[in-house]
């Protein structure tokens, strides 16, 4: 195992940044990343480094980088990989040798470890339905094999340390790879922004949170008043008259929201707010 000390966190991360880990130890075997993980109780896991900000200053916390752990060992339609092995380099090899299924992840910046742990996934697919086993070290710090169905979820892997996987894919060409490769890695190189970043930037389809934040700015000023309003009636003793509002107010805001909802989605929302607080 390898100990390199006061690494800059610009070469650990995708995002770059000006921190420094004062000892990363690199695990170079599956028994070696299992004895420090156990043996350590304080300390970080790095895959590959996106989706990781790496604070300023000394990072005296020991951090066990995968990189170590890159071994593929090809069997038929099977594929077993370390947990340290990146991504692109695993769908080269397989497009190299006919074997096709996993190219929608081309360009993600991600270990194979990150990648389960948290069920990678673009274009409408993801990796968990690739995978026919996984070797995991639980919570507990004991080994265990594990096989499907998975209880993965939408960017929700395994909980549990990633060892190795082995994936089935499709056995297909290797032109038909390489095209289906190029073909996402320039969707990807179009929507994604360059320079540096956590890993991956991602553009909500519709309206953002600005647009709502605008459209319901004016109601601000009305929304105080209301509740200025509500507490002068209460001292001056209308609370009845208060609560009949209020109630009337709570059950016509619940039968808009019913309405207007499931025909305008989170914009009859908005609109349920803007036109209660203003009528």
């Amino acid at each position: 195992m390898k100990t390199l000390l006061d690494v800059p966190a610009k070469n650990l991360s995708t995002y770059g940044g000006h921190g420094v880990v004062k000892q990363l130890l690199i695990p170079e075997t599956d028994d070696e990343f299992v004895s420090v993980m156990t043996t350590e109780s304080k300390r970080y896991i790095l895959g590959g480094g996106s989706n990781t900000i790496i604070p300023d200053g000394k990072i005296t916390t020991k951090v066990i980088s995968t990189k170590g752990l890159k071994s593929i060992t090809f069997e038929g339609d099977e594929v077993r990989v370390q947990c340290g092995v990146m991504l692109p380099h695993l769908i080269k090899e397989c497009s190299a040798r006919g074997l096709g299924g996993l190219e929608f992840l081309a360009s993600v910046p991600a270990t194979i470890g990150g990648a389960v742990r948290m069920n990678a996934g673009a274009f409408g697919r993801e990796i968990g339905v690739y995978i026919t086993k996984m070797t995991v070290l639980s919570a507990d710090c004991v080994v265990k094999d594990l096989y499907p169905p998975y209880n993965f979820s939408y960017r929700q892997g395994t909980e549990d340390v990633v060892i190795d996987v082995t994936f089935r894919l499709d056995r297909t060409t290797r032109e038909e790879c390489e095209r289906t490769l190029k073909t996402c890695v320039d969707l990807r190189k179009a929507k994604q922004p360059k320079g540096r970043s956590v890993g991956s930037t991602f553009k909500n389809i519709g309206l953002g949170a600005g647009y709502y934040i605008a459209f319901l700015s004016p109601v601000v000023t009305v929304m105080y008043l209301d509740h200025i309003t509500d507490s002068i009636l209460k001292g001056i003793g209308e609370q009845v008259y208060s609560m009949v509002v209020n109630i009337a107010d709570a059950a016509l805001s619940v039968l808009l929201v019913l309405i207007l909802i499931p025909l305008m989605g989170i914009s009859g929302y908005a609109v349920v707010i803007l036109a209660m607080e203003l009528f």
